[in-house]
């Protein structure tokens, strides 16, 4: 197939063009997902937020503003109805009390009663408060016109971190479709709001509709090659997110107001201005799930591209919550994009309340806030990687320091502009504001003030990694490139990296920075251990245990599962693969289900050379083409895949009664020679192995290992290299351990017995 976007050999896009929308859904399923994925998003955002701007509205029709609640003329001296004004006449609520400079009144309360009663005072002045001045409706923070808002940020949090378990079993087409259909269900329901509990309820379910924005992250990573994927989810979540500004307007502007001048009472334009969201939210999904498709190569879903063949559990969450820097980090996600939601459900309330602008003019200034989100975003994306280019990682944090420190500044000057100041200063502070949100925009949630985004801004020095540093340190001298000699690399590879040693002399438990251990089974002289004990030690510091297992002494010996291990490793060489084929041989690895599929495509290795120094070679590739798929013409990968092919098939053949049989036969042949250095020995025993440490054999030795397979050792007394420089000359090939250790090794090939007598 060929695509209009150039692809990668995983089939996706290597490059963004937002205007390449042509073709079908085959050559073009990228910029269909992309453009799906941010539609989708503007237009939940769209719904999500749609009930905002006509909160006024909705509270008048339910009866719970708050000079519908508590009438002014039984509750003059309420604390909401003292700060009010009337803009054009310069009249406050409040007539009287105590003066500034021009006469007007600045205070209420503790007025003395003589200065009430004194005969300068006007007949005006003595009619203290004026209800009149008083918005149609006062909804002011606290009170249950504004507690709903809250509903619809909180529902999507517990929605979101679901989703993550329901893209991997449905696709992203069918979550994004659901979620739509779900939320316009919800949306059209908000049409029948008759009472505080429904409407906080309704607004409660539209809130599941925010977490589109975990599709729209999924679905582009399944659809852009990480070189444009950044992009790709920055641009995706930025345009998405416009929706917030946009129905601000959209609603107010485009649908109530003209709908109210055609005649229609307000209580019924705002139903009906609900039913547009709704709609346009399953036309979206039924042309997502006509159009689209999850992959670039499938119209379903396969979990296996990303990886992951399980999802993960909630001891995987808390895990990573131990991290301090984490926490930290949530918390100031929660004050940027968590300001940017309450800012969304309260911005047209507030001047329409407090600057008593009319509704199309609040709305326009509140959906400038949300409108930034054009290019702030992707503005503090860039300040990030300037930042990083100059001042490496801690220019990242002091990138997201500036932004938090100089979002709570903003937030705590936009408190203080009242109605008492012109609205246009409202808004280039609101303005300012707002690109400072945008840029430290994140995904968390909670309505914030200025003293909370200044406090979680101010932990922004607690981010410290010692291999990329932090805002006031570099990294660590060792993590340094270029700063280290050859004679300090090779030190810090054989000496604190990499420990090799005896697994019985070495206290696991007190190792508290090893992140792993590779240990052998059987090791070198052939005997079987059993390594609870250093897995339990391993695992309570958070590592992990590599076993390197012969895999026919599997088939018979007990599993390294049994005794904790991780991770098993080993050359299948043996399962039919010729000793002298030479070059590299097949291998094995298996591992618990929590590590499955998070094997590296490729590890690089440091040590040194002969000079002493530094050198790298990749120790682990997975595959050897580094190119893409139709430049791979080569046949290298060939020969390693038949070695593969040579051992799988060979399992298959024999399956696992042959298997059990030849390695019986050579744990046979091995005990046969040990009977021959030691008396009576017993037969092996499936999944049991029998110590013969130290039993003295019919030609005057002893076996030196204890439990064995294959390999067997033999205590030869002082004369070790000597005995094996005859029997080579025999043509007898055996292993000089050290001065007084010999081992041999046997497989189903060895047909002579009497190798034990002539030892």
């Amino acid at each position: 197939m060929e695509y209009k976007l150039a692809v990668d050999s995983s089939k996706k896009a290597t490059e963004l063009p937002l205007l390449r929308v042509c073709g079908t859904v085959q050559q073009n399923p990228h910029m269909r997902a992309f453009w799906a994925s941010t539609i989708s998003f503007f237009l939940a955002f769209l719904g999500w937020f749609a009930l905002a701007p006509l909160g006024l509205e909705v509270a008048t029709s339910m009866g719970t503003c708050e000079n519908q609640l508590f009438p002014p003329t039984d509750f003059p001296t309420r604390p909401a109805y003292l700060k009010f004004k009337n803009l054009k006449s310069g009249l406050s609520y409040c007539q009287y009390g105590v003066l500034n400079e021009d006469g007007k009144p600045i205070d209420c309360e503790d007025v003395p009663a003589d200065v009430v009663s004194g005969a300068e005072s006007t007949a005006e002045q003595k009619e203290k408060y004026r209800p009149q001045v008083l918005a149609n409706c006062v909804c002011t923070p606290g009170t249950e016109c504004r507690n709903a808002g809250v509903a619809s940020v909180s529902s999507t949090i517990f929605v979101r971190v679901a989703l993550g378990t329901l893209l991997e079993r449905f696709g992203p087409v069918n979550v994004q479709c659901g979620l739509l259909s779900f939320g316009a269900f919800w949306v059209a329901m908000a049409a029948a709001i008759t009472a505080p509990w429904n409407y906080t309820l309704i607004r409660f379910f539209i809130g599941c509709a925010g977490a589109t924005f975990v599709t729209n992250q999924f679905w582009c990573s399944l659809m852009f090659a990480p070189s444009v994927v950044g992009t790709a989810n920055a641009t995706a979540a930025g345009w998405g997110n416009l929706g917030g500004g946009v129905t601000q307007i959209f609603m107010m502007s485009v649908l109530f107001n003209p709908m109210v001048a055609s005649g229609l009472e307000p209580n019924v334009a705002w139903r009906v201005c609900m039913a547009v969201p709704a709609v346009m939210f399953v036309v979206c999904a039924v042309c997502m799930k006509l159009m689209c498709w999850d992959m670039p190569t499938a119209r379903n879903y396969d979990p296996a591209v990303t990886g992951k063949t399980q999802k993960p559990s909630m001891w995987d969450y808390v895990e990573v919550l131990r991290d301090f820097r984490v926490v930290v980090m949530i918390f100031q996600y929660s004050a940027c994009f968590g300001t940017e939601l309450a800012m969304n459900n309260q911005l047209a309330t507030h001047f329409r309340t407090y600057f008593q602008m009319d509704a199309g003019d609040a709305s326009a200034l509140a959906g400038a806030f949300g409108l930034m989100n054009l290019f702030a975003r992707s503005l503090g994306g860039i300040s990030s990687d300037v930042c990083f280019k100059y001042l490496g990682f801690r220019g990242r944090i002091w990138a997201q320091f500036l932004a938090l420190f100089f979002e709570a500044i903003f937030l705590f000057s936009f408190g203080n502009v009242d109605n008492s100041q012109p609205w246009y200063v409202a808004l280039a502070v609101l303005v300012c504001f707002s690109l400072f949100v945008q840029m430290a925009e994140g995904t968390s949630y909670g309505i914030v003030h200025a003293g909370y985004v200044m406090f979680w801004a101010l932990l922004s020095p607690c981010y410290y990694w010692s291999e990329m540093g932090g805002m006031f340190h570099g990294p660590a001298q060792s993590s340094e490139k270029g700063k280290t000699q050859s004679g300090e690399i090779e030190k810090q590879t054989h000496s604190k990296e990499l420990v090799i040693g005896d697994h019985k002399k070495t206290d696991f438990a007190s190792m508290d920075k090893l992140f792993g251990a590779l240990v052998q089974y059987p090791d070198t002289t052939g005997r079987f251990d059993d390594y609870s004990s250093i897995a339990q030690a391993l695992h309570k510091n958070g590592a992990y245990l590599t076993v390197a297992a012969d895999p026919l002494s599997l088939v018979l010996a007990k599993p390294p599962s049994e005794f904790g291990a991780d991770v098993v490793v080993g050359s299948m060489q043996r399962f039919g693969v010729p000793m002298w084929f030479g070059g590299p041989s097949a291998a094995y690895l298996a591992t618990s289900k929590k590590q499955v599929r998070r094997m590296p495509g490729r590890i690089i290795g440091e040590s040194v050379d002969r000079l002493g120094n530094p050198a790298y070679r990749l120790t682990l590739q997975t595959r050897e083409q580094h190119i893409r798929l139709d430049k791979a013409t080569s046949n290298v990968c060939t020969a390693q895949v038949l070695l593969a092919n040579i051992a799988g098939m060979y399992s298959v053949y024999h399956r696992k009664d042959g298997l059990q049989k030849i390695a019986k036969k050579v744990h046979g042949l091995a005990q046969l020679f040990a009977s021959e250095a030691s008396p009576s020995l017993s037969r092996w025993a499936a999944n049991k192995t029998d110590d013969h440490s130290g039993q003295a054999g019919k030609a005057g030795m002893a076996v030196a290992a204890g439990s064995f397979f294959d390999t067997v050792t033999i205590d030869a007394g002082k004369n070790a290299k000597a005995v094996v420089e005859k029997l080579q000359a025999k043509q007898l090939n055996m292993r000089a351990i050290d001065d007084s250790l010999i081992s041999a090794a046997f497989d189903e090939t060895h047909l002579q017995a009497g190798y034990g007598y002539r030892v």
